[in-house]
């Protein structure tokens, strides 16, 4: 996938200060403007350039060739993330003795899972 690469962040424009860019800076050390954001509701341009330039970034991160697969996939991943930890839940209950244990492979999955949730939901 042909896509600006590297670390995107927003930045104020120096002539108007309700408007942002959203640079990516090269592993070089050089920057490309990659888009403007200019909207109505000027209290929304710093917000959108940063929820932009995050899932990009992120996406990027665990697939650097393709990061709009990684996007696309977001959904489907957060709902097998979730009947998984339901699935542990269940399990905890019919097995207990396996998360006795803090240092279980279960006690650690079952953190990660959670954890992962709990941020995707803002918690």
């Amino acid at each position: 996938m042909n896509y600006t690469k590297g670390e995107w962040q927003p930045i104020q424009d120096n002539k108007d200060p309700n408007r942002y860019h959203i640079i990516a800076f090269d592993e070089d050390g050089t920057n490309r403007n990659v888009c403007l954001l200019s909207v109505r509701e000027p209290s929304e341009h710093l917000a959108n350039a940063h929820l932009i330039a995050a899932a990009v970034n992120a996406c990027a991160s665990v697939n650097p060739d393709n990061p709009l697969a990684v996007a696309e996939s977001i959904k489907d991943m957060y709902e097998a993330l979730t009947l998984t930890g339901n699935f542990l839940k269940g399990f905890k209950r019919e097995f207990p003795h396996l998360f006795k244990k803090s240092d279980s492979e279960w006690v650690r999955f079952n953190a990660i899972i959670e954890q992962a949730l709990t941020k995707a939901e803002g918690k």
